[in-house]
């Protein structure tokens, strides 16, 4: 994983789940097992829904609610998850936001990013 352009990324969401995790003072490896699921996630070209294995964006909602409840409050706009964890990631580094590196490769990338088309 470290060799991929995107590590940096990976690390970054990884640490910004990690920051809001309220199972990882009790259970710090799940917590860290978990946030590197979900960041390696990311760099699928598909929802994250489906890059997890689940049946739904309800399923990603339902799990980063349980772990991330602080994360998941930010998200006033509704954003797709992946491009909402981007966003964050990129208010964290002090950046412009873009989207997850896997979200080019999606068939409704131009409905996430409609100005990028």
């Amino acid at each position: 994983m470290r060799s991929s352009p995107h590590w940096a990324f990976v690390r970054d969401l990884h640490g910004l789940l990690m920051w809001h995790d309220r199972t990882a003072a009790r259970h710090r490896e799940d917590a860290h097992c978990l946030a590197m699921i979900i960041s390696a996630a990311s760099l699928r070209p598909h929802h994250l829904w489906c890059d997890l294995g689940l049946s739904g964006r309800d399923d990603v909602t339902d799990m980063l609610t349980r772990h991330y409840p602080d994360l998941v409050a930010h998200n006033v706009a509704n954003m797709r998850w992946k491009k909402f964890l981007a966003q964050e990631v990129a208010h964290a580094r002090g950046v412009v936001p873009t989207g997850a590196p896997g979200c080019p490769g999606c068939a409704d990338h131009g409905f996430c990013y409609p100005d990028n088309r």
